[in-house]
Formats: C-alpha cells, structure tokens, sequence
C-alpha cells in the first residue's frame, strides 16, 4: 500500500484524539496517572506511540476494506481492537498489577471501546471526506 499524505495525517489525527480521550479519563476522571513510575513525558511518549500504531492499524483495516464498511461498522471494529487490546494488556499484567475490582475493569474496558471507536470513527469520517474529493 503506497503512503499517502492523507494516511499519515488521518492516523495523527486519529492517534492524538485516543490519547486526548485516554489522559481525559486517566488523568481527570481516575486520578491514576499518579501510581506510575513513569514520568508524565514519558508516559505520554510511550502512550503516544502505543496510539500511533493502534491509528495506523485501524486505518490499514478500515481503508483496505473500505466497499464494506458503514460509519457503524468501522466504530464496531474500532471498538472490537479496543476490546482485545485491553484483554491483552490485562493478561500482560499491566492492568492485574494493582488491585482493581470487577466494576473498575468493566468501566475500563468500556472507556477502551470508546477510544478505539473515536479513532474508527476520526478514520473513517476523514475517509469519506478524501474519497468524496477523489471522486
């Protein structure tokens, strides 16, 4: 697949919005940034290449099979990666470190599915628009 500017473009975009929503929930609504040993740069840095690769993953997926996808679809899918995703980290332990109890990882997980299909839906919205002036 040749890169285009527009594929760079839609993958920050998309990358920056599921970093906005997550240091949103993190930072403001959880509070938990504080129990990391990293510092905030270096948190971001990693989480913002942590989203760039989940972007560029949902843009490759929604693109390729673009004839097939609706707005709903592409945010279903985006939110399938986040459900995954976040099976994942939990079996990595990332999650299982600290003491949470079933309804705070349900609430995670759903916060995950809404940051995954933000990003399907910035993908998938900034799509349509480039195809509409292709076309």
């Amino acid at each position: 697949m040749k890169i285009q500017l527009k594929f760079i473009i839609i993958t920050i975009l998309s990358a920056a919005v599921m970093l906005g929503l997550s240091t949103f929930f993190h930072a403001l609504i959880l509070h938990d940034f504080q129990g990391f040993l990293l510092t905030f740069t270096q948190l971001v840095i990693g989480l913002s290449i942590v989203y760039l690769s989940i972007a560029t993953l949902l843009i490759v997926c929604i693109s390729w099979y673009w004839n097939y996808y609706s707005l709903l679809t592409a945010i279903l899918f985006s939110s399938a990666v986040g459900i995954f995703l976040y099976i994942l980290a939990t079996l990595l332990g990332h999650t299982l470190n600290d003491s949470h109890t079933t309804s705070q990882l349900l609430i995670d997980v759903v916060w995950q599915m809404i940051e995954q299909g933000a990003g399907g839906f910035i993908v998938y919205s900034l799509l349509s628009i480039g195809y509409k002036n292709i076309e």
